[in-house]
């Protein structure tokens, strides 16, 4: 390797490079350690083959491991750093698709329980209609009147809303709708009296 390619590799990690070279002296430490215990199995004949195999492995990743620890604990301050910066754009990331996020969740729970299908008429507080469509991102509604009328108009909203507003699903009884009256009645009682002159 020639020494204006090792200089451009301390340019690009600059103040790393004993981080660089330690971890470098630790695998080859590693690679070492796993070849003289290979060399060491091979030259013992009582044990059998499967008992040979069993410690080679158990024992490679033994050194593996130690050398791993020792590496992420020579690089701990930038994994650190990296892992801060990573929660600060998976935090920046989540505020800003918020919304998505709630309308993706209010589909999951239309699909899941099933509180309305197409073609049943709900409530809100703002809204009432008719289900015409439902995606991912938004329910479409024919809307209502107050009178139970429809008006013509086309009510969209995020499934989000599903997530925090109460919806009533009226369509039980489907084209028929239930009023509760309550009359009052008097009672009269009639006294008929003869006159006698």
């Amino acid at each position: 390797m020639p020494i204006d390619s090792l200089e451009r590799i301390f340019i690009a990690i600059p103040g790393q490079w004993e981080r660089v070279i330690a971890t470098v002296l630790l695998v080859l430490v590693g690679l070492a350690l796993t070849h003289l215990w290979v060399r060491y199995l091979a030259r013992g004949g009582v044990i059998s083959n499967e008992k040979r195999r069993i410690h080679l492995v158990w024992v490679r990743n033994t050194i593996w491991f130690v050398v791993l620890f020792v590496i992420i604990s020579v690089w701990a301050s930038k994994i650190a750093g990296f892992a801060l910066s990573l929660a600060a754009v998976a935090g920046a990331m989540l505020i800003v698709s918020k919304e998505l996020l709630m309308c993706v969740l209010g589909y999951l729970y239309l699909t899941l329980v099933r509180p309305f299908k197409v073609g049943d008429l709900i409530e809100a507080s703002l809204f009432s209609g008719q289900v015409i469509d439902i995606d991912m991102f938004a329910t479409t509604l024919a809307e209502h009147g107050h009178a139970g009328q429809v008006t013509g108009k086309i009510v969209e909203f995020p499934n989000g809303l599903l997530l925090t507003t109460p919806i009533k699903n009226v369509s039980p009884t489907g084209d028929f709708v239930l009023h509760l009256m309550k009359v009052a009645l008097c009672r009269f009682q009639w006294k008929l009296t003869s006159q006698q002159t």
